[in-house]
C-alpha cells in the first residue's frame, strides 16, 4: 500500500467520517472502497484484489 494526500472538501470529509463510524471502519477504508467501486464501474474487468507480487517480480503467492 502506498500513502497518497487527497484534498476533499470540508462535505466530502465530514460524510466520509460520518459513514466509517457507521461501518466501524476508518474514512481510509471507505475512501479506498469508493475507489475500487468507481474503477470496477468504468473497467469491468478492474480487480480490487491483484495478484500478489513476489519479491522476485513473478506473480507467484508470496
Amino acid at each position: 500500500m502506498v500513502r497518497t494526500n487527497l484534498y476533499l472538501p470540508t462535505y466530502q470529509k465530514e460524510k466520509l467520517e460520518q459513514l466509517a463510524l457507521e461501518e466501524n471502519t476508518s474514512a481510509s477504508e471507505m475512501a479506498r472502497r469508493a475507489i475500487d467501486a468507481y474503477l470496477i464501474w468504468r473497467d469491468p474487468n478492474y480487480s480490487p484484489h491483484p495478484k500478489l507480487q513476489s519479491r522476485n517480480g513473478d506473480s507467484s503467492p508470496v
